[in-house]
C-alpha cells in the first residue's frame, strides 16, 4: 500500500523531464476479473481492461477481485482495491539510476519490483539481513528453492526455517542488481522484504515524505564517514557505522539504556519484555495486540514512550511496542521514530537528522 502525499509540485516538474522520468498517482476504485476502474492524478474514473493503456501511460497488466497490476514508465505496481500507489523512477543518461518511493499510511515504503522478471511486492526493511521471499513468490518466479541451503533465522517471534540462495536478478524501478543473497521463508508473509543484501548495495536517502534509492558506483571507496559527519543544519544528528550488515546505535527509552537496530520494516520503536522489565516499564498497562513478523503474529503491548533518545536526537511521545515473542535480541528503531528524521545512507555510514 503506497500513498502519495504532497507530490503535485513534483509531478509538474517531472512533466518537463518526461524523457528521463515518469510519475503518476493511481487509485483503484473498482475491480472485476480482467478489468479495473482507476483514478489517475485526480482525473475522472477510467475503466481499463487487461492490456489497455490509458492516455496517461498507465497499462493494466492484470486484475481480479482484490488487486490490480499496472505498469507505469516501465515499472510494475500491484495496487489493492481502495488504495493508491505512486513511484517516481529516474533513469538519467548522465548520472546514476534512481527510484523514489513514497510512504504508505503506516509510514512504510512498499513497492513492486521483480525477481527474475516476475513482479513481487516488497517492503523496504533494513532490519532484514537478506532479501526475504515467501514461497508463493519464489514458485511464481520459477526458482527451485528446495535446492537452497537449509537454515534458520531469528525474528521478533522466534526462529523460522529458511532456504538460502542467490537471486539472479532483482529489480526495483530502474535499479537492477544481480546475484542477490536471499532467503525463502517457510512462514506466511504479506509481502517480500527488501533487506540489506539489496539495500547495502545502493545508497538510501530519506528526506521528508520520500525515500530515494540510488545506484552506487562500485569503483568508489565504500565509506561515507566524512560526508556523513558534516552537518550545517544545526539539527540534532547521529552517525552510525555498519556492523554485520546493519546499523546500530546506543540509545535510551524513558532514560533506560538500550541498543537499537535501525529497522525500516518495524512500524514502532519496539523492545522485548526483558528490556521493558529491566528499564522499569510497566508494559502490562499497554494495549494488547499483535504485530506481523517473518514468523507470523507475535503478541505485543502497545504504548507511548515518553522519550526516545538516539545520539543527540531526543523525541518525545513516541509510539512503541513491547514484544512478547521471545525472539527480540535488541531494540528496533522503527518508523514511529524514523519518520521524524531524515535518513542518509551511503557506503558504510548512515546518518539520522532530526526534522522539525
Amino acid at each position: 500500500m503506497l500513498i502519495l502525499r504532497n507530490c503535485r509540485p513534483l509531478l509538474a516538474t517531472l512533466c518537463l523531464l518526461h524523457s528521463i522520468a515518469t510519475a503518476a498517482d493511481v487509485s483503484v476504485v473498482a475491480l472485476t476479473r480482467d478489468k479495473a476502474t482507476l483514478v489517475i492524478d485526480g482525473a475522472p474514473p477510467r475503466t481499463l481492461t487487461v492490456g489497455q493503456v490509458s492516455p496517461d501511460g498507465v497499462k493494466l497488466l492484470a486484475a481480479d477481485s482484490k488487486n490490480a497490476t499496472i505498469e507505469i514508465g516501465g515499472q510494475t505496481q500491484i495496487i489493492t482495491l481502495g488504495e493508491s500507489a505512486a513511484v517516481v523512477s529516474t533513469a538519467s543518461v548522465t548520472g546514476p539510476r534512481k527510484v523514489t518511493l513514497y510512504p504508505d499510511a503506516h509510514g512504510h515504503f512498499i513497492t513492486t519490483g521483480s525477481v527474475n522478471g516476475v513482479p513481487v511486492r516488497f517492503l523496504v526493511d533494513s532490519g532484514a539481513s537478506r532479501v526475504v521471499l515467501p514461497v508463493s513468490d519464489v514458485r511464481r518466479a520459477g526458482i527451485d528453492y528446495l535446492r537452497g541451503q537449509r537454515g534458520a533465522t531469528m525474528t521478533a517471534n522466534g526462529a523460522v526455517g529458511v532456504y538460502r540462495l542467490a537471486i539472479a536478478s532483482l529489480k526495483i524501478g530502474e535499479l537492477e542488481l544481480k546475484d542477490v543473497a536471499a532467503e525463502v521463508n517457510d512462514a506466511p508473509m504479506s509481502e517480500a522484504l527488501l533487506g540489506m543484501s539489496f539495500l547495502g548495495r545502493v545508497s538510501m536517502q530519506r528526506d521528508g515524505q520520500h525515500l530515494t534509492l540510488t545506484q552506487r558506483d562500485s569503483s568508489k571507496a565504500d565509506d561515507a564517514g566524512a560526508a556523513a559527519a558534516a552537518d550545517k543544519s544545526g539539527h540534532a544528528r547521529v552517525v552510525m557505522k555498519v556492523q554485520q550488515g546493519h546499523f546500530f546505535s546506543a540509545g535510551s527509552i524513558n532514560g533506560g539504556t538500550v541498543n537499537f537496530m535501525v529497522d525500516t520494516g518495524a512500524s514502532l520503536v519496539s523492545i522485548s519484555v526483558a528490556d521493558a522489565r529491566r528499564m522499569g516499564i510497566n508494559y502490562l498497562h499497554g494495549a494488547p495486540g499483535y504485530t506481523m513478523t517473518a514468523n507470523g503474529r507475535a503478541p505485543v503491548y502497545l504504548m507511548k514512550f515518553d522519550e526516545v533518545r538516539v545520539g543527540d536526537i531526543l523525541l518525545h511521545n513516541v509510539d512503541g511496542a513491547v514484544i512478547d515473542g521471545g525472539g527480540l535480541p535488541m531494540a528496533l528503531l522503527g518508523m514511529s521514530f524514523l519518520n521524524r528524521t531524515n535518513i542518509e545512507r551511503d557506503g558504510n555510514s548512515m546518518s539520522l537528522t532530526q526534522r522539525f
